[in-house]
């Protein structure tokens, strides 16, 4: 008896609690992040797709990118008797995409597109080799990009260009100097920049923390920096808002609005401006943390934010731009002459809008070129981007 309750504390077999897994089942797109968490340190296997580690308490399961089922199975390293299972659904693809990448972007001191033929076209500033076949040297037109597959999308971080094929590869290229590169697969729209922020059959993901993955995200807004303070507001298809503030990868916390939400924006790094599914604005502010309406944003479609300079898009295709001030948006003001526009995009130097039959319109700093129009003087007023049509949203 005595060499039996010996072997047994040692093994501690007869009075281990039960493996487990947390969650036992879930539902997923495919190739979602799956987070898994077992009650105590164990060996992870999976049936299919693929798993970020073998070992551990907490394991990241890459789901396979077609529908089916995956066991994954938790076996104690000492025990292999003990085990517990968790069975993963891959359900086949969502019906509509929830999250659109914008087909143009304007940068600091340039602008990109998506023609509507699937080609890439870059103009203004060259200082970070967003047009890498080309020399340092500002372009006043449209330049098209050697290299890259059709798009359907694109952003912009520090100067940089990330696309989006047909085929969901994110190709990066700019100041890695190396020309277009796919540096992500199966993905909708990404940012990088200290950590990775992605979108994959709807579903949003911050890779340092994939625990705050956000389901079924249908806007968001980011500034991911690599060493000082990161932001990041998202949206979700439900209507609720998630933010966070932190360094490198924030973490997300939802914030309590008083009606559904469909578009954010950051308007500093002290919060945000969202728009209701009514097309009423509000602004959060982080300190106190309330969330207030904002006087002049009515029947709003979207809303783009660079620092001190805004823009909305009306639900019936007009402009309207202002600025930000001590944190708090002033009353919108209408642009004339500017009509049936379906996209809008800002940065630190110029407003790019996009009419519905693809043409694209500017307005601002034209110190490069990065209006587009063969001139390099400020407008203000929209100018017509030369020789090019544009891919809608």
């Amino acid at each position: 008896m005595r060499t039996l309750l010996t072997a047994l504390l040692l093994t501690g077999s007869a009075f281990a609690a039960p493996l487990t897994i947390t969650p036992p089942t879930q539902e997923v797109q495919p190739g979602a992040l799956v987070i898994l968490t077992a009650s105590e340190w164990t060996t992870w296997a999976a049936s299919a797709g693929t798993l970020g580690s073998i070992q551990g308490s907490r394991v990241v399961l890459e789901a396979p990118r077609s529908p089916g089922t995956v066991t994954v199975t938790v076996t104690d390293p000492k025990d292999a008797t003990r085990r517990a299972f968790a069975v993963v659904t891959v359900a086949g693809p969502k019906s509509s995409a929830t999250y659109h990448p914008p087909t143009f972007v304007a940068g600091h001191d340039f602008s990109a597109a998506v023609a509507q033929d699937g080609s890439t076209w870059v103009w203004g500033s060259n200082e970070t080799n967003v047009n890498p076949t080309l020399g340092r040297d500002a372009q006043p037109l449209p330049i098209r990009v050697d290299g890259l597959p059709p798009m359907v999308g694109l952003t912009t971080r520090f100067g940089d260009l990330t696309g989006v094929d047909a085929q969901a590869n994110a190709w990066h290229w700019g100041s890695n100097e190396a020309g277009p590169q796919v540096v992500a697969s199966g993905v909708n729209g990404r940012e990088a920049a200290g950590c990775v922020l992605s979108v994959r059959g709807g579903d949003l993901y911050l890779s340092s923390m994939p625990q705050a993955a956000l389901r079924s995200a249908s806007d968001f807004d980011a500034n991911l920096n690599e060493d000082t303070l990161s932001l990041l507001v998202a949206a979700g298809v439900d209507g609720q808002v998630w933010y966070g503030r932190t360094y490198r990868c924030p973490d997300l916390t939802l914030i309590p609005m008083p009606e559904p939400m469909a578009r954010v924006a950051l308007s500093s790094q002290a919060g945000f401006v969202a728009i209701s599914r009514t097309g009423a604005g509000y602004r959060y502010a982080r300190n106190p943390g309330v969330v207030t309406p904002l006087a002049g944003f009515t029947d709003v479609l979207d809303v783009a934010i660079h620092e001190t300079d805004g823009v909305l898009l009306k639900k019936d295709g007009r402009v309207a731009v202002f600025t930000v001030s001590n944190d708090v948006p002033t009353i919108p003001v209408l642009v004339p002459g500017l009509s049936d526009i379906v996209a809008i995009s800002v940065s630190d130097t110029h407003v790019l809008a996009l009419r519905r039959d693809g043409t694209l319109f500017a307005a601002g700093s034209n110190t490069n070129g990065q209006l587009g129009n063969g001139t390099r003087t400020d407008s203000g007023t929209f100018v017509e981007v030369v020789g090019l049509k544009v891919k809608l949203p």
